[in-house]
């Protein structure tokens, strides 16, 4: 899938496009819903899908305490699984974000990227002060020749879908009710680093993943989970430890992973991990030989669940 980067003077970088334009935080059920009326129409007017996003994320641009549910890296990873031609980013600064409505959508909505249908959620808002939004992204598409639909909000039960109320669930270590959202495993991607080797003296290798500092992590505690390596999607049984091990003096919270009947060496690969259910939470334990008994049972526990899992539906296959 192309991926394509743009900084706002550009021309004719795409022409006859369809885009769904926003931050895309998670890639989640309700951005889906977006893709898919986005892929529908595209076939039916004969036009070429893009999703339209910004890196870096404009609330880090703008100078909010927010992490981020999807990386760069995993965001792509995950829309790359719609069926798109590929993805925009638009290298956001604060330049960008004190435009007003009506340039961005003539700058890069017209001029850059050729746009003849744009698909956006019942909330999108965008340009100087958050002016812009649905209606008058309506508007402006009459005087500039493409075409707008709203895509209305996406329901799990009666709570809307939305970026912020996953990042809630993933705080609280509500793991399987974030996925329900989510419409997939609740991914975290990483390089692996050395790290002490105190799992492969107890019996239990671990591999330590490097998370970039931006990332979202939920509750610290023991999580099952699928893992893939490099490009791809999870499909291994793992359980994972979020923390920062107390029982060794640990301080820096970090993410170790257990990868059930592996064997090898993992430095420098990459893993995505895709947290299944919460185990339970962090605890200091007063030996080794103490912890090495509960990673038993957690292990035991992990493969309960993953076993639940995998019966209803392998998540590592759908977005």
């Amino acid at each position: 899938m192309k991926k394509i980067t743009i900084k706002g003077h550009e021309e004719g970088v795409l022409t006859d496009s369809a885009l769904m334009i926003g931050s895309f935080d998670g890639v989640h059920l309700g951005h889906k819903a977006i893709a898919d009326t986005l892929i529908a129409l595209s076939r039916q007017k004969g036009l070429k899908p893009y999703a339209l996003t910004f890196e870096p994320h404009p609330r880090l641009v703008l100078g909010n305490n927010i992490k981020l549910l999807t990386t760069h890296y995993e965001k792509f990873m995950l829309l790359s699984k719609l069926e798109l031609d590929g993805v925009v980013y638009v290298n956001f600064n604060r330049q960008i974000a004190d435009m007003p409505y009506a340039d961005f959508v003539e700058q890069f909505i017209v001029k850059a990227l050729g746009a003849k249908l744009v698909v956006v959620g019942y909330d999108h808002h965008f340009g100087r002060g958050r002016e812009g939004n649905p209606e008058r992204l309506t508007e402006l598409g009459k005087l500039m020749g493409f075409d707008v639909k709203v895509v209305q909000p996406i329901k799990l039960g009666e709570k809307i879908i939305k970026s912020n109320t996953i990042r809630e669930l993933v705080e609280y270590g509500d793991i399987a009710e974030a996925n329900a959202m989510l419409g997939h495993l609740y991914l975290i991607s990483g390089i692996t680093v050395r790290g002490k080797g105190l799992g492969e003296q107890i019996g239990y290798p671990t591999a330590n993943i490097e998370v970039p500092e931006e990332k979202l992590l939920p509750l610290n505690g023991v999580y099952a989970a699928m893992v893939g390596f490099n490009d791809n999607f999870p499909d291994m049984p793992a359980v994972v430890y979020i923390g920062t091990a107390p029982t060794v003096s640990g301080k820096k919270k970090m993410v170790e992973v257990h990868i059930f009947d592996f064997e090898g060496k993992l430095y420098g690969t990459r893993l995505n991990i895709g947290l299944v259910d919460f185990i339970r939470v962090e605890r200091e334990f007063r030996s080794t030989e103490v912890l090495r008994a509960q990673i038993e049972n957690d292990i035991e526990i992990a493969k309960q669940i993953i076993n639940r899992h995998t019966k209803k539906e392998p998540a590592h296959k759908t977005i």
